[in-house]
């Protein structure tokens, strides 16, 4: 009984079990394929005059290390009003789009430091 126990609290403890790392690591997962495809998206417009340039799917599965999850993190940075569907072109980044790409680069240059 004592072994069940232990072996319950190591795989639930609150915020340190097993099971929390793992739900952890899933949700970093998430959010940094995210924002890899914003960051692509914004590499591609970034060799555009306008930065609202659409790109096709296709160049975005082409530059993720995940391509099978491409469109759906699309859909979900479309939810959050950062790119958007442009009819029979592709997906451009939204202008809250841009500034938070921007952001993202800003931020990690100054962690490279």
């Amino acid at each position: 009984c004592i072994s069940a126990l232990v072996v319950v609290s190591l795989v639930f403890a609150p915020h340190r079990g097993l099971f929390w790392r793992w739900l952890r690591d899933r949700q970093n997962s998430r959010r940094l394929r995210l924002h890899a495809v914003l960051l692509d998206l914004y590499a591609l417009a970034a060799q555009h005059p306008y930065r609202d340039h659409p790109h096709a799917e296709g160049a975005l599965n082409a530059m993720s290390l995940y391509p099978g999850d491409v469109r759906t993190n699309l859909e979900q940075l479309a939810v959050r009003g950062l790119v958007q569907e442009v009819e029979n072109e592709g997906w451009a980044l939204t202008p809250k789009g841009l500034a938070r790409a921007e952001h993202y680069l800003q931020n990690r240059d100054l962690e490279d430091g």
